[in-house]
């Protein structure tokens, strides 16, 4: 399970640094990848965000929000699992977390 939610972590974090989504409230901030928590039967991922400074987090996890399904068929393109056409169905939970790591 660690492991999935590692290789998801990355591919996240790749893709927010690499500048593969074209929006203009992504490309305003720099967005940090800390946390990926996987379910147990690894279909549901609730991947944790923060905008670096804290601020417009709203704004952040909107755009994110719109970009679900380009992120979800990314992210399983570039992970090789067994399941990967269960994970590439399922939704994508983001969240953000504050600095006392409560989930908001």
């Amino acid at each position: 399970m660690l492991r999935v939610a590692e290789l998801i972590r990355h591919s996240m974090a790749e893709l927010l640094t690499r500048g593969t989504i074209n929006d203009p409230v992504l490309e305003g901030h720099v967005v940090t990848v800390p946390r990926v928590k996987m379910s147990p039967d690894l279909k549901l991922a609730s991947v944790y965000v923060m905008p670096l400074g804290g601020k417009d987090t709203g704004d952040v996890i909107a755009a994110l929000d719109r970009h679900k399904k380009y992120l979800r068929t990314e992210i399983a393109h570039r992970i090789n699992l067994n399941s990967h056409r269960k994970f590439a169905s399922r939704s994508m939970t983001l969240s953000t977390m504050s600095p006392r790591s409560t989930r908001c």
